[in-house]
């Protein structure tokens, strides 16, 4: 056990590659790749892939799945879909299962 604080660094790349096939259509690639790391890793490697449909010009809907690397430790994956909502002008509401 550790007592007080301790020290974690870390530095990645990171992509996302984007395509609207038509206007109310967003489909994505996303990937982070961890290059060099010391202590605990908050944001480890990970591929995934997202869909958003416009329902209305204030309501999309959208899907995601990330898979996520933990080198040795093996990996996790986490999906969502959920409706993200324009309340104001940069406001947003957010809500996933």
């Amino acid at each position: 056990m550790v007592n007080g604080p301790t020290s974690m660094s870390s530095q990645a790349g990171e992509f996302e590659l984007a395509w609207e096939p038509m206007p109310r259509l967003r489909v994505w690639g996303e990937g982070r790749q961890l290059v060099n790391t010391s202590g605990a890793v908050a944001f480890p490697s990970h591929v995934g892939a997202g869909a958003r449909f416009q329902l209305t010009p204030a309501i999309a809907l959208e899907a995601r799945h990330r898979q996520a690397f933990l080198g040795d430790s093996g990996s996790y994956g986490v999906t969502n879909i959920g409706l993200r909502t324009q309340l104001l002008h940069g406001t947003e509401a957010w809500g996933n299962y």
